[in-house]
């Protein structure tokens, strides 16, 4: 009998410890299966338009860079000119104080000519109208920008500062107002979005710029609107040109560029004389006599 009840505990006992096992198992595994973490589903889609987005954020960023580059290109280039302008303002006057030298011209051009002085050469010097001083043909330094000091072709005395006409890469044209020749189609005096250009009778005035604007000032490839038919076109281009080798080209007594098959430049005289030309200060003073207009205009239309 105790034999039995020995082996019913030795069962119990067996079957409870199998069940405890049985059970922390059971815990174990479903505390390993709730704790593992399932990997994320990857969106391809959205990382591929993710990367898009970046490189077309970086192309952006290069076009940006590049416009800053260009923008200094062309800043360098204007100061470039200047100091080219520079160097030939220096260059003539360097002439002409040589050519006084040889002709042993005394004292100084801003202090006139004194009273036991000998008198002055004006074959190299001429007494400005303005000043009454005695100022070097042909000098940059003394007049306003874009302006020479030319001999007065009607008195062997007296001269004037007027426009450059020596450099012929883009017409100028004279303000009366401000005492200075700026380039024609450029701002000029104008206010914002406009330009400073000629009317039908030469006379500058001031209008709306329908055109893209130039940023270099002296250069001969500039926008320009053409009086024949209206439209935009690069100055020294085909444009609307039917002949092979016509080119849209301005000429000293025409400055509108038109189809011709070579720019020409006006000579320099020695000495360098004030001529009439339209848009510069001696035509819009009126100092034109009608021989000279009629004279430019011939030549206008041989060219």
């Amino acid at each position: 009998m105790n034999f039995y009840k020995f082996v019913v505990t030795v069962l119990i006992i067996t079957l409870s410890t199998t069940t405890v096992a049985q059970g922390r198992r059971r815990s174990r595994t479903t505390t390993t299966s709730s704790t593992t973490e399932v990997p994320a589903v990857v969106d391809l889609e959205q990382t591929l338009a993710e990367r898009e987005a970046s490189l077309l954020d970086r192309e952006e960023s290069f076009r940006n860079r590049e416009a800053v580059f260009r923008m200094r290109e062309e800043k360098l280039s204007l100061r470039e000119e200047q100091f080219k302008v520079r160097e030939d303002k220096l260059s003539q006057r360097e002439k002409n104080i040589e050519l006084r030298e040889q002709n042993t011209v005394r004292g100084s051009a801003s202090a006139g000519c004194s009273a036991d002085a000998a008198p002055a050469d004006y074959s190299i010097v001429r007494m400005d109208i303005e000043s009454g001083k005695l100022m070097d043909i042909g000098d940059l330094g003394t007049c306003s920008e874009n302006m020479r000091f030319f001999a007065n072709p009607d008195n062997e005395t007296l001269g004037q500062c007027d426009c450059d006409y020596h450099q012929c890469s883009r017409p100028l044209i004279y303000s009366e107002k401000y005492k200075q020749c700026f380039w024609a189609w450029s701002q000029g005096p104008c206010e914002q979005k406009e330009w400073y250009v000629f009317d039908e009778n030469y006379i500058p005035i001031c209008e709306p710029n329908p055109c893209p604007e130039t940023i270099a000032l002296n250069t001969p490839s500039y926008y320009f609107k053409s009086p024949e038919d209206g439209q935009c076109y690069k100055a020294a281009s085909k444009g609307p040109c039917k002949k092979k080798n016509e080119r849209l080209f301005s000429v000293p007594d025409d400055p509108i560029p038109r189809c011709r098959t070579q720019s020409l430049c006006t000579a320099q005289s020695v000495p360098a004389l004030q001529r009439c030309l339209p848009g510069n200060r001696r035509f819009l003073e009126g100092l034109c006599t009608e021989e000279a207009i009629t004279s430019s205009d011939t030549e206008a239309e041989d060219n």
